[in-house]
């Protein structure tokens, strides 16, 4: 036995600890892309929810004025054909983001709601509601909707979309 003489240890990688390596590194990427796709879809809905929001406020000042919620005939109204009614008449100023349709609604005391979606039963009192909608994922028939009213303690999400 020489003791003078070294065994030389291999270097670089093997292709097994290679292999091992880029599995690691594929499933850490399948994880992210899970979790981000979440925080997209959570951002979007806080998104909406926020709009529903600001239409609520706008809502409550307009009656304050005016002693009645927008619209004052009853009749459902879209932000997409009357975007100055809601700029003028409710102080709406948020950027509405493409593909986004927000709605609004008022009763009198007895009367009904059509874009309620089943979020509200007791029409005893005047209110008002607030939909905004938006299609996160085209595969699939649901659309994402919140619904604000005065009625309702928070907003309500009915669908989250994917």
């Amino acid at each position: 036995m020489n003791l003078l003489r070294k065994e030389r240890s291999p270097k670089g990688v093997t292709l097994v600890e290679l292999m091992i390596v880029v599995a690691i590194i594929a499933i850490l990427a399948g994880l992210a892309s899970v979790a981000y796709t979440g925080y997209i879809k959570s951002g979007k809905v806080q998104r909406l929810t926020q709009i529903a929001l600001d239409v609520a406020s706008g809502e409550e000042r307009y009656r304050s004025r005016n002693n009645i919620y927008y619209p004052a005939d009853a009749v459902d109204v879209d932000f997409a054909g009357n975007q100055t009614a809601f700029e003028n008449l409710l102080d709406f100023t948020t950027p509405v983001p493409a593909g986004v349709i927000v709605e609004v609604d008022a009763w009198d005391a007895g009367g009904s709601c059509a874009i309620c979606e089943g979020t509200v039963g007791d029409f005893t009192k005047q209110g008002f509601a607030v939909r905004v909608q938006q299609d996160m994922n085209p595969n699939s028939s649901e659309v994402t909707t919140v619904v604000v009213n005065n009625l309702l303690t928070a907003p309500v999400v009915l669908f989250e979309g994917e």
